[in-house]
């Protein structure tokens, strides 16, 4: 009877414990799943296997690694397709410009000089107008972009999404300001079944970039990456 009392104590008290290590993990399940959630990030898998490590008291080198950041965030998380405008009208301007030049150092170089000059001031003067304009666009028509992207829904029923980044670092200055236009609707509003009117709004995220990086200049991409997306709206990115 003994025996049998102790084994009846012994199985309910395995009983217990198989029901409180259940209980744990259902109680940890919430917690998991926010691990998992977080790994989920291409952006913060990419980081972890490939850390940054920059001269952090080098603007141009600091900005670059932020804004690059940013970009691979909407394109890799939030899946929108980046728009290359702005980089394609530069590189044309560009390489007319440097055709230009190869077209009148060719030709001074197959007809004497003094025969060549006309010819050759024409391509000289085409030089720095492709050139000047291409200074021009960067400075009064791309400016501050550093993303223009769209996010198409699969199913056509909703309008695209489109996303515009801008950053701003002044000189000598240690506070990055990004700032992001999303827009859903505009030109491509009403072409699907269902679709919804024009929507628009602004996100500004500005910090110290001593938040994002270490004495070492190593870049903080969980950081950045929390910072950057608690300032989206989930909702109306990642709605289908």
């Amino acid at each position: 009877m003994a025996r049998t009392k102790n084994s009846k104590h012994t199985s309910a008290a395995d009983s217990d414990s198989n029901a409180g290590a259940k209980r744990t993990e259902v109680e940890s399940s919430p917690a998991e799943d926010d691990r998992k959630a977080q790994t989920t990030s291409l952006f913060l898998d990419d980081a972890a296997k490939n850390p940054i490590v920059i001269n952090h008291y080098n603007g141009a080198e600091v900005k670059h690694t932020l804004d690059d950041a940013a970009r691979r965030i909407l394109v890799d998380d939030y899946t929108f397709v980046e728009n290359y405008k702005h980089v394609d009208n530069r590189l044309l301007l560009g390489y007319l410009a440097v055709v230009c030049a190869g077209l009148g150092t060719l030709y001074s170089y197959l007809v004497p000089f003094p025969k060549c000059k006309p010819v050759l001031a024409v391509f000289v003067v085409a030089y720095f107008i492709f050139n000047g304009l291409m200074m021009l666009y960067a400075s009064f028509v791309e400016k501050d972009t550093v993303f223009m992207g769209v996010k198409k829904d699969p199913s056509r029923i909703d309008p695209d999404v489109h996303a515009t980044a801008s950053s701003e670092l002044k000189r000598f200055s240690t506070d990055y300001s990004l700032t992001l236009d999303i827009s859903r609707g505009g030109s491509n509003a009403g072409k699907g079944k269902g679709s919804k009117s024009s929507k628009s709004s602004r996100v500004t995220l500005k910090r110290n970039i001593g938040v994002w990086f270490d004495v070492e200049g190593r870049f903080a991409a969980d950081a950045f990456y929390r910072d950057l997306t608690s300032q989206l709206s989930a909702d109306f990115l990642k709605q289908n």
